[in-house]
């Protein structure tokens, strides 16, 4: 089975083991991968908030 095989077999939603490649694997990295990037974006949004209400505030001053 070739990777292109697998990949399709995974959308149709069966598991997929074999020597080469493993989907479930692969979609755990990615589910991790996401997580982590989603949780960086939300601190770098919260910093952003931050800067702005600073600013807004050293300006109202």
């Amino acid at each position: 089975m070739t990777k292109t095989q697998a990949f399709i077999e995974g959308f149709i939603g069966k598991p997929i083991k074999n020597e080469y490649f493993n989907l479930w694997d692969l979609n755990d990295i990615i589910r991790k991968k996401q997580a982590k990037l989603y949780n960086e974006n939300i601190k770098f949004r919260q910093k952003q908030i931050e800067k702005i209400a600073k600013q807004k505030m050293s300006n109202k001053s």
